[in-house]
C-alpha cells in the first residue's frame, strides 16, 4: 500500500518468543528481590491472534451520509447556503454520487482491510506542513511517584529500560492483545484466555464476541518501534527497520547526537546500569547549542525538507548519520530546559525550541532537565491507541523497574557521536529553518485551565456523559465569544474494524447550538437551560456511539471526494460553501484518560482554530488551549464561566 516500507521481521535470536541464554539466567529472582524478565508482560493469548477475525469497517449507505451531513450542516451554515446543499445532495445521491458509491463498495469488498485505510494515510504524506505543531501531538508522564527517579539520568535511563522491554514484549508476541471487554467478569478470567488461545486465528474474534468482549485493530502497533517519516518531493514515505539494523536509541542533546545501544547483538536488553551510566555521559559533556542544530530540519515544510535532506545525504558521512537516526528504535531528546507550570510544560513537550528533536521519528521520549518527561510522536503512520497502550505500559513498569546496580561493576560510557559534515549551504538552510521554527513558536499562544466545577464524580452524580459535558463547555464557551456555532472535531477510534483509524464526532449539533444560543440570550428559565443542556448532552451520547461503529460520515465523504480526485472530477457538492465549511475546523478538541498521563497537547488545524485537549478525572477538569492569538486566554476564562453556568441550572 505504501511505497519504500520494510516490513519488520525477526531475527532467529526473537523468533518464537524464546528466551536468550543470557536472558535464561537473568530471568531468576535476583539477590535484590528483583525479577529481571525482558518482558513487561507475557501473554497468554497471542499479541496478534485476531487480527485475521476483526470485522470490516462497513461503508454507509449513502442516503445515510447525506442525512448526517445535513444535519452536521444546519447549525454551522446560513438558512439559504443549507437550502443549496440540500438540492445539490439530492442530486448527488442520484448521480454521481451512486457510481462512486457503488465503486469504493467494490474496492473495498475486493480486500480485506478498511476503506479509509490507504485514503487516510495519503492525506497525511501528501500534506506539506511542517510536523511541528500542526502534525506531532504530545502526552506528557506524571511524575515519578518516587522522587530519588525523577534526576534527568535516572528519568530516563528508567523509561528507556521500560521501553526496550515493551519493545521486546511486543516484537516476541508477549503483548497481550487490545480488547475492550464489557462483561470483564466472563472475559477478563484464565477461562476466557485459554479457550480464545485455542480458537484459530480466523475465528478468535466471534469467540471473543461470546464472551462481550471486543478485539482491537493492532496493525499501527508494527511502526510503533524501528519506524520512521522520511521526506520527499510531493509525497512522504514511512519507513520500519528490520531487527537488525535497530539495536539502538538516538540521543540527541543540544544540537548533538549519540547512537546508544540499548539491546545487545543477540536481541537481549542492556542492563538498566549501563544505559544509565551512557546517559550520564552524555550529560556530562559540554552542552553545545551552538553548533548547526541539524535536528531543525525536520521542523521545515515537507518539500523544504525533502531537497535539504537530498543535499545532506548526498555527503557518505551524513548519510550514515542519518541512517542511524531513521532505524533508531525512536529518539530520546535531553533537554537542557526545565518546566513545571501547565502552559510551559505543554510548549516544551510540544515543540521545544525545534532544534533538540527529530520530529519524523515514530515517537520522541523527551526528558527535561528537571525529569519532567513526555511522547510526542509523528501521527500518519498511527493514532493515539498503540502510542496510549505503550505510554501507560512503560510508565508504570519504569516506576517499579529494579534500578540498583553493583558498585563493583565498570561504569560504561561508551558514546557514539553522530557526525555531520555540513557545507555553507546547508549551515545557511539550517539558519534559515531555525528562524522560521522560532516565527512560528512565537505565533502560537497557549493557556490552560485547572477548575472542580466539573468532575467525572459530579456528573456520574447527576447522570450526565462527562466527555459531552465538557463539549458543551466548549460549544458555550465559543458562543460567549464569537455569537456563533462553529465546526467541531473530537477523535473517535475505529480500532474495532479491521485497520481502523478515526471517526469524526461532530460536537456542534443543532442542540449543542439551541443549548449554547439559550444560555447566551439568558431569559429562559433555570429548567429550560436544564432540559436544553440535558438534551444536547444526550446527543452527544448518541453521535459519539455512531462514530465508534462506523456510522459517521466524514470519512465516507472523503473517502468518495477522493475517488471523484482520481478520476479527475471535481463535483459541486465538494465545492459547495457547506463542505468548505464543514472542512475548516474551528474547535479541533481531543482527550486521553490514563493515570499515567499529566496532560496532553497538539496545535490548532488552521489560523482560526482552537486546538483544545482537554481531560476530566472524578475530581476536576483541565483543559488546554492553543490558538494563532485568537485570544486562548479568553478562551479558557469562558469555558470556565460556561461550566459555572451550566453548573448552576444543574444543581
Amino acid at each position: 500500500m505504501l511505497s519504500a516500507v520494510k516490513r519488520s521481521v525477526k531475527t532467529p535470536a526473537l523468533r518464537g518468543g524464546a528466551l536468550h541464554p543470557r536472558e535464561q539466567v537473568l530471568a531468576a529472582v535476583n539477590a535484590r528481590g528483583f525479577a529481571t524478565s525482558p518482558y513487561i508482560e507475557e501473554t497468554v493469548i497471542p499479541t496478534y491472534h485476531f487480527q485475521d477475525s476483526l470485522p470490516k469497517l462497513p461503508v454507509p449507505k449513502l442516503e445515510d451520509t447525506l442525512e448526517r451531513y445535513k444535519y452536521f450542516a444546519q447549525p454551522v451554515v446560513s438558512e439559504a447556503t443549507f437550502d443549496t446543499t440540500s438540492k445539490l445532495c439530492d442530486s448527488f445521491l442520484n448521480g454521481e454520487g451512486k457510481a462512486l458509491q457503488e465503486e469504493l463498495v467494490a474496492k473495498d469488498k475486493a480486500k480485506y482491510s478498511s476503506f479509509i485505510s490507504e485514503p487516510w494515510f495519503d492525506m497525511y504524506l501528501k500534506s506539506r506542513d511542517p510536523l511541528m505543531i500542526n502534525v506531532n501531538p504530545q502526552l506528557t508522564f506524571n511524575d515519578a511517584p518516587d522522587s530519588s527517579r525523577m534526576d534527568q539520568a535516572s528519568r530516563a535511563a528508567t523509561l528507556v529500560t521500560s521501553s526496550a522491554r515493551f519493545y521486546r514484549t511486543l516484537k516476541d508476541e508477549k503483548l497481550s492483545p487490545d480488547i475492550f471487554h464489557t462483561k470483564p467478569k466472563d472475559s477478563e478470567t484464565d477461562r476466557y484466555k485459554t479457550l480464545m488461545k485455542w480458537i484459530p486465528r480466523k475465528f478468535a474474534f466471534y469467540g471473543s464476541y461470546y464472551y462481550g468482549a471486543f478485539p482491537l485493530d493492532m496493525s499501527q502497533y508494527g511502526r510503533l518501534f524501528s519506524s520512521t517519516r522520511i521526506p520527499k518531493n510531493g509525497k512522504d514515505e514511512l519507513v520500519t527497520y528490520e531487527p537488525s539494523e535497530s539495536r539502538h536509541v538516538i540521543v540527541q542533546r543540544g544540537s548533538e547526537f549519540y547512537k546508544l545501544y540499548v539491546l545487545n547483538e543477540d536481541g537481549s536488553i542492556k542492563d538498566y546500569g549501563e544505559i544509565k551510566s551512557q546517559i550520564e555521559g552524555i550529560l556530562a559533556r559540554p552542552l553545545n547549542n551552538s553548533s548547526p542544530a541539524v535536528g531543525v530540519l525536520t521542523s521545515m515544510e515537507r518539500n523544504a525538507w525533502a531537497s535539504a535532506r537530498e543535499e545532506l545525504v548526498a555527503s557518505p558521512v551524513n548519510k550514515q548519520s542519518i541512517h542511524d537516526i531513521d532505524s533508531a528504535l525512536f529518539a530520546l531528546c535531553l533537554d537542557d530546559e526545565g518546566a513545571t507550570t501547565h502552559d510551559d510544560l505543554n510548549r516544551l513537550m510540544l515543540h521545544g525550541k525545534g532544534r533538540n528533536r527529530w520530529f519524523d521519528k515514530s515517537f520522541q521520549l523527551i526528558v527535561a532537565a528537571n525529569g519532567k518527561a513526555a511522547v510526542n510522536f509523528e501521527h500518519a503512520w498511527g493514532d493515539g491507541v498503540a502510542v496510549l497502550r505503550y505510554f501507560n505500559m512503560v510508565f508504570n513498569d519504569s516506576n517499579s523497574l529494579a534500578t540498583d546496580t553493583d558498585p563493583s561493576a565498570p561504569k560504561s560510557q561508551e558514546m557514539n557521536p553522530l557526525q555531520f559534515d555540513l557545507s555553507d549551504s546547508l549551515c545557511k538552510i539550517i539558519g534559515d529553518a531555525g528562524s522560521e521554527a522560532d516565527r512560528f513558536i512565537s505565533s502560537l499562544e497557549l493557556f490552560t485551565l485547572e477548575s472542580d466545577l466539573i468532575s467525572r464524580r459530579f456528573c456520574k452524580e447527576n447522570k450526565l456523559g462527562a466527555d459531552g459535558y465538557l463539549q458543551m463547555s466548549f460549544q458555550l464557551a465559543h458562543e460567549k465569544l464569537h455569537g456563533k456555532t462553529v465546526p467541531t472535531y473530537e477523535s473517535a477510534s475505529t480500532s474495532g474494524f479491521k485497520h481502523g483509524r478515526t471517526e469524526t464526532i461532530r460536537s456542534a449539533t443543532p442542540e449543542a447550538a439551541s443549548f449554547a444560543k439559550l444560555f447566551v440570550e439568558g431569559s429562559a428559565s433555570k429548567e429550560a437551560k436544564a432540559a436544553a443542556l440535558k438534551k444536547a448532552i444526550t446527543k452527544h451520547g448518541e453521535i459519539t456511539k455512531d462514530a465508534l461503529l462506523g456510522k459517521g460520515m466524514d470519512r465516507h465523504m472523503f473517502a468518495l471526494r477522493t475517488l471523484a480526485e482520481e478520476k479527475g472530477k471535481t463535483l459541486d457538492i465538494f465545492t459547495d460553501e457547506t463542505y468548505q465549511t464543514m472542512n475548516k475546523i474551528i474547535l479541533s478538541t481531543s482527550t486521553l484518560a490514563s493515570p499515567a498521563l499529566l496532560a496532553g497537547g497538539f496545535g490548532p488545524v488552521n489560523q482560526d482554530c482552537y486546538g483544545i485537549g482537554y481531560g476530566i478525572n472524578d475530581e476536576a477538569f483541565r483543559v488546554g488551549v492553543a490558538s494563532y492569538y485568537r485570544g486562548s486566554k479568553e478562551f479558557v476564562d469562558a469555558v470556565e464561566e460556561s461550566a459555572r453556568e451550566m453548573r448552576d441550572v444543574i444543581v
